[in-house]
């Protein structure tokens, strides 16, 4: 839900709105429960997303510094899973294809962005907000 909102009240309002910053201690309990959500349940991603949004005006500092979140964390926990054994192998075959995968993506997902304004980036980053949040919220009741 705070997904949603947050991409709608991105997506619906003006730009002198948009430029409005949140307050820093709003935007730390976001980044702290973020956290704490994607470190127990993989699941803090969106809250991490709408911290980010909202703290970084620039789409390249937007960008890099989440892709540097989600190596970092992904890379963790992934090498964590592997040390302890604690993966089968269909979920190594993923992580062969995915890592490939992702950087293929990551590849042209920045030369697309270069393409845009930063307010179309500021729109589809809220787009995705919204998405993210119905699927997580279907995903709930499924």
């Amino acid at each position: 839900a705070l997904s949603i909102a947050s991409g709608a009240s991105r997506l619906f309002t003006s730009a002198s709105a948009q430029t409005r910053p949140w307050p820093h201690w709003a935007l730390n309990i976001l980044l702290f429960f973020g956290g704490i959500m994607h470190g127990a349940f993989s699941c803090g991603g969106s809250t991490v997303a709408i911290y980010a949004q909202h703290s970084f005006t620039e789409k390249q500092t937007f960008r890099a510094t989440l892709s540097v979140f989600w190596a970092l964390l992904g890379g963790m926990v992934l090498g964590t899973l592997l040390f302890y054994r604690k993966t089968t192998a269909d979920a190594q075959v993923l992580a062969l294809w995915g890592v490939p995968l992702v950087l293929l993506v990551s590849w042209w997902a920045n030369r697309f962005t270069r393409r845009l304004s930063q307010a179309q980036f500021a729109r589809y980053v809220a787009v995705l907000l919204i998405l993210a949040g119905v699927v997580a919220i279907a995903r709930a009741f499924h």
